[in-house]
């Protein structure tokens, strides 16, 4: 009998701790933050405000990106004395906090440890708490991600590891197993969300614009959510800036391909611009689209090669890429060239350039893997950084820069080929092979004459 009434003195305890009722029993004073430091006080305090809520003992260097200047003064709120918090109060109720007093809220996995009737009351709050101005940034779990899982039957097999340890689709549904174990069951997760529920979720409390992002490889749901109505570039940006890895704003593509001139969409194109593309596009009337994955390269459209939805069907009167199929993996290159079909007009080009693996596999057969092949602006390349990537590059915390394919010039050919371009020739350079294609059927004295006019040196079409 004793261990049952143990068993639900803890679930109680836990439900009472969760919901900030425990404070209040024990006769804390919810308006209590540091002591002697009302919280009435503490909003006053000059510099924008970020209320950080369910903080635990992380502070602010824990949470975004754009919260780390000296400008954003932290306030820490939690259920949790342990964690000795600026505000000891629940999300369901944060009393302690005035109203329309904070720039920002800030709350990383908390939300789920609610019941769903509750999820309503918490965002509510947020809500009150911000200023006409102000924004919410909330993360969260991905169920629609990790139910995949479950569906392939990988319940509980860990999928990441935290700084608490392995976590399996299991801790992620209902909470992580070991501190449940121990009796801390407020850590328990009472509700889940897809991204469109999260986001309806959020609308519903009243944040008249909301924006939602998945996380796929940590299984997390980002929104970013204002009361006031702004254009969805506006949360864009403000997202790139406080919501980790998120890409920026793209320009109004339509807008880019509307404007006068042929269209070249340099795709993957890094910090390069037109100029290092083939020499027959340097002429002005070639206007340059940069797409890119990379914020940093400052694209004009961010995207990726297995994805230019940003871009319109046959929009571009050419496509260029350079050195970019190599990253991807073998299954992926026909969704690549798919996507440069689509976005290329119907009398376009696509001109794409990779390293020669065969010419590479030639020197590593003559145990000379190690010599230098070429040199390149980045450095000596040798026929290892042709096969698997510059090491300069990957020993620099770049691994995207990896090679996960390779082409020889008949694969080349064949690989646009297959993707649906009719009018195809393949170029070898010096360790680098060259493949200027169209959809539209052409001869080949048709083929010779763009090859010599787009791509660099061409006596050995």
């Amino acid at each position: 009998m004793w261990r049952l009434t143990d068993i639900l003195g803890r679930v109680l305890a836990s439900w009472k701790s969760a919901r900030g009722l425990d404070s209040i029993a024990a006769g804390v004073d919810e308006n209590t933050l540091t002591p002697n430091v009302s919280a009435a006080e503490l909003f006053r305090h000059p510099g924008r405000k970020l209320l950080h809520v369910g903080c635990g003992h992380a502070t602010k260097a824990g949470t975004c990106p754009g919260f780390q200047s000296d400008d954003w003064l932290e306030i820490r709120l939690d259920i949790d004395p342990a964690a000795v918090p600026d505000v000891l109060c629940s999300m369901l109720d944060m009393a302690p906090v005035p109203t329309a007093s904070v720039d920002a809220v800030y709350s990383s996995h908390n939300i789920e440890h609610l019941y769903s009737h509750e999820v309503p009351l918490a965002l509510a709050e947020f809500l009150r708490v911000l200023k006409p101005d102000g924004f919410l940034v909330l993360t969260c779990p991905d169920l629609q991600a990790v139910c995949q899982l479950v569906a392939e039957d990988r319940l509980t097999e860990p999928t990441y590891t935290a700084p608490v340890g392995p976590i399996a689709p299991l801790d992620i549904l209902y909470g992580h197993r070991p501190q449940l174990a121990t009796g801390n069951l407020f850590m328990a997760h009472h509700t889940g969300f897809t991204l469109a529920t999260l986001v309806q979720a959020c609308k519903d409390a009243g944040f008249r614009s909301v924006i939602g992002f998945r996380k796929e490889s940590c299984f997390d749901l980002w929104v970013l959510a204002m009361e006031m109505p702004q254009f969805e570039e506006t949360l864009r940006r403000l997202a790139t800036e406080f919501v980790p890895n998120t890409l920026a704003p793209n320009v109004n593509a339509a807008e880019l391909f509307r404007r006068p001139g042929r269209k070249l969409l340099h795709v993957g194109c890094g910090r390069d611009t037109k100029t290092s593309a083939g020499p027959g596009f340097q002429s002005d009337d070639w206007q340059e689209i940069r797409l890119d994955i990379d914020p940093d390269a400052q694209p004009d459209i961010l995207g990726t090669l297995l994805d230019m939805s940003e871009v319109s069907e046959a929009s571009a009167d050419a496509v260029f890429t350079s050195h970019t199929l190599e990253h991807l993996y073998a299954h992926e290159i026909p969704l690549a060239l798919a996507e440069m079909r689509r976005v290329l007009r119907k009398d376009g080009i696509a001109l794409s350039t990779v390293p020669d693996l065969q010419a590479a596999a030639k020197m590593i057969a003559d145990d000379r893997m190690f010599e230098v092949a070429y040199q390149s602006a980045a450095g000596p390349i040798t026929p290892f950084d042709i096969v698997y990537s510059y090491r300069g590059f990957v020993g620099r915390d770049r691994p995207y820069m990896a090679h996960h394919s390779g082409f020889t010039l008949t694969t080349l050919v064949q690989a646009f080929k297959d993707a649906g371009f009719r009018g195809v020739i393949g170029i070898r350079g010096d360790f680098i092979l060259w493949v200027l294609a169209t959809e539209l059927p052409q001869s080949d004295e048709t083929l010779r004459h763009l090859a010599a006019e787009f791509v660099p040196g061409v006596s050995n079409v």
